[in-house]
């Protein structure tokens, strides 16, 4: 008699185990994260942040962030533009946790970007540059140096669970030190912006 009143028990716990590890392999592939550590659900996407084409010396060829593979994917979106004399990157990843974005933006600064550093005229002219320090993100990094023989800084900044990178050439004639700081404090002014709730 015990046993026909235990085996219920029995098939019913095993289906609710079944149900909720099927439940939690769910929230984890589609989402990559539990509950509590996922990031929280955003009025945009990375490809709301796009920047200006007047940020750019005049006659860049400047592209839209795009995915590389697909609107779905966990790729960053990425923009490359051309210009005279001069390219750049702009990055924008966004992670399912902060703790993640944490780990990207490490990863990040730590990259390899230059084939040679800084002398001492390259640090006093550019020092305005080097010296920037987003007040918006949770952390920055600014360091510069050259990629053969192009002069070029590259901003890397994590703003909660988005980690931003921008890489660019600079030079007298076309993005110079103002230049390039004017993008990467409108980067900051409208990632501070976006995650106060403004709309996209």
């Amino acid at each position: 008699m015990l046993r026909i009143f235990t085996r219920p028990w029995i098939i019913l716990s095993v289906l609710i185990a079944f149900v909720s590890l099927s439940f939690v392999a769910y929230q984890i592939l589609v989402n990559g994260c539990l509950w509590r550590e996922c990031a929280p659900k955003r009025s945009f996407s990375e490809l709301d942040l796009n920047l200006p084409d007047n940020l750019f010396p005049i006659g860049a060829e400047v592209h839209a962030l795009h995915y590389l593979r697909s609107d779905t994917s966990t790729d960053p979106a990425i923009s490359t533009n051309f210009w005279k004399g001069g390219t750049s990157i702009y990055r924008v990843q966004k992670s399912a946790t902060e703790s993640q974005a944490v780990e990207e933006y490490d990863f990040s600064i730590k990259s390899e970007s230059f084939t040679s550093p800084l002398d001492d005229q390259d640090i006093k002219k550019h020092s305005a540059v080097i010296n920037y320090a987003s007040k918006v993100a949770d952390e920055s990094n600014l360091r510069c140096g050259y990629v053969i023989d192009d002069f070029r800084c590259i901003f890397v900044a994590r703003y909660n669970e988005f980690t931003i990178s921008f890489m660019s050439s600079i030079g007298d004639k076309t993005m110079m030190n103002d230049d390039y700081l004017r993008i990467i404090r409108y980067i900051d002014q409208r990632m501070d912006f976006l995650l106060k709730g403004g709309p996209s």
